[in-house]
């Protein structure tokens, strides 16, 4: 139960720095904290504490969100298991440069995931969501990275021993 609270606790933290990261800087630079959150207890947990953290982090962003409801709940939970797949092909451990190509892919496929489960009810285009949409969302994911699965990390080890 304490670790439920925790990760919903963490979730809800990440949502918010992730809303007012995007309000103060400029639509290319939205990192997607929820993501990397997911991705890190993955590598951190295992996947059944990922499972958890991208239905609760699904939840939270179907919320807020406009449209159909449970669209990113499916994205962070497809998302949790494309990382426990690449972990096993491209992750190493001690690795920085690993856990960046992990995260980037995975960041990715989880807005091209987003992006088919939307245009089944609208028409978008695919060449302008990916340019102003999916590629800076992933390059900032990307970026932020490293950073920020060293906050994570250490928040764990306080909260987890």
């Amino acid at each position: 139960m304490r670790n439920i609270f925790l990760i919903s606790l963490g979730v809800w933290i990440c949502f918010v720095v992730q809303y007012f990261l995007s309000e103060w800087f400029s639509p290319w630079f939205r990192p997607n904290l929820l993501l990397l959150m997911v991705i890190f207890l993955n590598l951190y947990r295992g996947i059944r504490h990922s499972f958890l953290v991208a239905f609760i982090a699904g939840l939270v962003a179907d919320s807020f969100a406009p449209g159909l409801f449970g669209i990113n709940i499916f994205a962070f939970m497809l998302s949790a298991y494309l990382t426990t797949l690449l972990k096993m092909y491209i992750y190493d451990s001690g690795s920085p440069t690993s856990r960046f190509l992990l995260v980037f892919l995975v960041s990715l496929c989880f807005g091209l995931i987003d992006f088919m489960g939307r245009t089944l009810f609208i028409s978008v285009n695919f060449w302008k969501a990916f340019r102003y949409l999916m590629l800076p969302q992933t390059v900032a994911t990307a970026a932020v990275s490293l950073y920020v699965l060293k906050i994570f990390k250490r928040c764990a080890l306080k909260l987890f021993a």
